[in-house]
């Protein structure tokens, strides 16, 4: 018999059976194991891997999860935690943020990550699309044009003269035309102007226009209007279209005896030559006739020329040179010498007069002197002696007699004009109270009293018998 020592992986008498190494079943995690030489192959479910599928598979190694997803393995799959915004398997899918939408008045939802725009309608704005937008606050009334806000739209209030959906269209104020007479409207802002044809005139050229208007005749001409023209009839003397053309009236030449013609208006001047005059220089020209000698000169015609016969006092050709009287120094006692036709004045210093200055005034004879002062004339002066009682200048001043106190015994001093009188106090009298009054006379004392004078009072020395102020009362026995 024989022994046969097989190689690893067989078996049997002869070595022809190929053992089964599944029959271990080495496959792990449901693995399905395929028999092999001397061998196996573990077939793996999804998940595991390793040779006999006792490893779970890392299903996030290929970093399935999009998108900024973060991937958890799990047993032969994986979760994938999306950001906000995705969703899905592997947040592939960016969520409907316009789901439900948003955006209000009509407005298109336009999805993004985690948000959403809106796309609103013309006239609106903001987020959600719930502002209604102002659609003036661009100003696009031009020419002073008013905006009133609409829905996405506005109205302007145009200006009179202008119209258009913003005020930018001038209106044709020339349409239907207003000028009459063919003339040509020129349109304006709100009004128009017309350019009226020659010989009219007007807001609308209706008024025939009066060529005349212009006074176009000139140098007194008439004028007379026509269309579109005048007619100029002229004085005499004038031509031209506007009379401005002076007829020459020095042709023929009228002048005579070599005189000059000098042409004027329907008229001419001669200008004669020297010693001739006339309108035509045919006189011959009496040389005093304009009376050129002056100041009185008898004139003395002659050939073209004449000779003054002066005044006395005058000279020189026509009489016009006043002689000097001056010359002579005539003015006594420095009296000043003013110069006179054919004669001098002496204008003379204070205190003396006369032609010539030779007489001294008299200056009391405005009688200065007051009160019968005496005037005593001196050279530009007096001297006024003054009577008794006055003084000063003109002896205008009353002296007080008083002031040498004349009045005694008391008496008061009332000045008068060159005397006074004195008020004496009782029992004085005389002119500056300098006696004394007799109180006895008469004589008060009865019944044979002798009578005592005093001062002012009297004493009666009574005979026997009798007593009292007077000596009237009679003593008892």
């Amino acid at each position: 018999m024989f022994t046969c020592i097989c190689v690893s992986g067989y078996t049997g008498l002869i070595c022809d059976i190929d053992m089964n190494d599944c029959d271990s079943d080495p496959c792990t995690n449901g693995g399905t194991c395929i028999d092999e030489v001397n061998m196996f192959t573990c077939i793996c479910v999804s998940g595991y891997t390793g040779l006999i599928c006792d490893i779970d598979m890392n299903d996030c190694d290929s970093d399935p999860c999009t998108n900024g997803g973060t991937c958890i393995d799990e047993v032969n799959m994986f979760t994938c935690i999306c950001v906000s915004g995705y969703t899905g398997l592997i947040c592939d899918i960016d969520m409907n943020d316009c789901d439900p939408d948003p955006c209000t008045n009509g407005g298109t939802c336009i999805d993004e990550v985690n948000m959403f725009t809106c796309i609103c309608v013309s006239g609106y704005t903001g987020l959600i699309c719930d502002i209604d937008m102002n659609d003036c606050d661009s100003d696009p009334c031009t020419n002073g044009g008013t905006c009133i806000d609409e829905v996405n739209m506005f109205t302007c209030i145009c200006v009179s003269g202008y119209t258009g959906l913003i005020c930018d269209i001038d209106m044709n104020d020339c349409d239907p035309d207003p000028c009459t007479n063919g003339g040509t409207c020129i349109d304006e802002v709100n009004m128009f102007t017309c350019i009226c044809v020659s010989g009219y005139t007007g807001l609308i050229c209706d008024i025939d226009m009066n060529d005349c208007d212009s006074d176009p005749c000139t140098n007194g001409g008439t004028c007379i209007d026509e269309v579109n023209m005048f007619t100029c009839i002229c004085v005499s003397g004038y031509t031209g279209l506007i009379c401005d053309i002076d007829m020459n009236d020095c042709d023929p030449d009228p002048c005579t005896n070599g005189g000059t013609c000098i042409d004027e208006v329907n008229m001419f001047t001669c200008i004669c030559v020297s010693g001739y005059t006339g309108l035509i220089c045919d006189i011959d020209m009496n040389d005093c006739d304009s009376d050129p000698c002056t100041n009185g000169g008898t004139c003395i015609d002659e050939v073209n020329m004449f000779t003054c016969i002066c005044a006395t006092g005058y000279t020189g050709l026509i009489c016009d040179i006043d002689m000097n009287d001056c010359d002579s120094d005539p003015c006594t006692n420095g009296g000043t010498c003013i110069d006179e036709v054919n004669m001098f004045t002496c204008i003379c210093v204070s205190g003396y007069t006369g032609l010539i200055c030779d007489i001294n005034m008299n200056d009391c004879d405005s009688d200065p002197c007051t009160n019968g002062g005496t005037c005593i004339d001196e050279v530009n002066m007096f001297t006024c002696i003054c009577v008794s009682g006055y003084t000063g200048l003109i002896c205008d001043i009353d002296m007080n007699d008083c002031d040498s106190d004349p009045c005694t015994n008391g008496g008061t001093c009332i000045d008068e004009v060159n005397m006074f009188t004195c008020i004496c106090v009782s029992g004085y009298t005389g002119l500056i109270c300098d006696i004394d009054m007799n109180d006895c006379d008469p004589d008060p004392c009865t019944n044979g009293g002798t009578c005592i004078d005093e001062v002012n009072i009297f004493t009666c020395i009574c005979v026997s018998g009798y007593t009292g102020l007077i000596c009237d009362i009679g003593n008892l026995p």
